[in-house]
């Protein structure tokens, strides 16, 4: 159970290992910085996730069920509003790197 749940911390842990910005690492700094920048993020993930685990599940402070309606978003807010906006930053942010406005 403890290993199960720890996986599931690191899964959200994950996202801070970006391929993409590992290239760039290794373009800039080299494949053994690159190297061991990904190594030194895995081993914090990990250790963060057991932490986690150790700490936190006897503390009782690490829900037992999930809820996904605490998830979703504010009412009225669909997925349709979210592709709206983000169209809406991506069309500001164009203006603006062309000097326009918004």
């Amino acid at each position: 159970m403890i290993v199960s749940e720890t996986k599931t911390h690191n899964r959200f842990f994950a996202d801070l290992i970006i391929v993409p910005i590992l290239l760039i690492y290794r373009k800039c700094y080299g494949t053994r910085m690159a190297l061991r920048l990904f190594v030194l993020f895995y081993a914090t993930m990990t250790a963060t996730g057991y932490f986690i685990e150790f700490v936190f599940a006897p503390l009782g402070l690490i829900p037992s069920t999930r809820n996904p309606k605490a998830i979703r978003g504010p009412k009225g807010c669909s997925k349709f509003d979210i592709v709206r906006k983000a169209a809406r930053v991506a069309a500001h942010a164009y203006t603006s790197l062309q000097g326009g406005s918004a």
